[in-house]
């Protein structure tokens, strides 16, 4: 399963991008500094199929991988994790998208927040009843 792993420069970087792929994921680091956006339209045009987005704050371990047999209906799925910067636990990225996701936010890509895309994908009216948090 590809990664795509967004990147501002953060000192985890390289961390995450070394513990996502020992534990069998393929990575596409996604990390010019650029506005959000414009990052976030990257991923959704390179990605095709199911996929993670995940942020590089957050470091992974091996529970991750149960996502790759995550046998949901929904379109986008949420996880709880536990974010470096925040100290905590928090539920966000990394972020498993269906590729019925995809095509809906390809669709509907001007009437995304410019500051904050992927929560007004998540919103999108298409995608109601099609996420789930774990």
């Amino acid at each position: 399963m590809k990664v795509y792993l967004c990147s501002i420069g953060e000192r985890t970087t390289e961390i995450c991008r070394w513990q996502l792929e020992r534990l069998g994921f393929e990575v596409v680091l996604l990390d010019k500094k650029e506005p959000w956006i414009e990052k976030y339209r990257k991923f959704i045009n390179l990605a095709d199929e199911d996929c993670l987005r995940i942020d590089a704050d957050v470091i992974v371990n091996k529970n991750i991988t149960i996502i790759r047999e995550q046998r949901v209906d929904a379109y986008m799925v949420q996880f709880r994790v536990f974010d470096f910067y925040r100290n905590d636990l928090w539920t966000t990225v990394p972020v498993l998208y269906k590729p019925q996701a995809i095509e809906i936010i390809k669709r509907n890509f001007s009437n995304l927040d410019p500051d904050r895309p992927e929560t007004s994908a998540w919103r999108l009216p298409e995608m109601a009843g099609h996420t789930l948090s774990l």
